[in-house]
């Protein structure tokens, strides 16, 4: 590899571990603010069971209330998470590129993360050393 190739490698690299911490931070900040939002609606919900939950309809703007903070709480949840997981995809395709760069498993958070339990900490070393080889540490 000349000199060239290696400062455009190490170029993209950096461009792409740049972009790998900007979309980490995105996904904590939406993590973050999607529990607040939620406690949000239910303070909402709680001002307006007290002041008009009295009175002749106070089961019907009870129930009412509840439903709308359930709805619009479970909104909020969702749109949140399909965003989430739009950066998390992209996470893993960029560690997938940054891993092949390195030819090495440097990056394996996202990628390693699958929906099964089962998939432990053991699971996930040997996943990268049949994608990538022996890893250093375990040698």
């Amino acid at each position: 590899m000349t000199n060239t190739e290696e400062t455009d490698l190490d170029r993209t690299i950096n461009v792409l571990l740049h972009e790998y911490d900007t979309l980490r931070a995105e996904i904590l900040a939406r993590a973050s603010s999607r529990f607040q939002l939620v406690g949000l609606a239910a303070v909402a919900a709680t001002i307006v069971t007290a002041k008009w939950g009295t009175g002749k309809y106070q089961n019907l703007i009870v129930w009412v209330t509840i439903g709308a903070t359930f709805a619009v709480a479970l909104v909020i949840w969702l749109l949140f998470l399909y965003y989430i997981n739009r950066c998390a995809k992209r996470l893993r395709e960029i560690e997938d590129q940054v891993n092949r760069a390195l030819k090495c498993p440097a990056l394996m958070w996202e990628s390693s993360l699958k929906s099964d339990a089962e998939f432990s900490w053991a699971n996930k070393l040997e996943y990268a050393e049949t994608k990538y080889g022996k890893l250093p540490w375990r040698r």
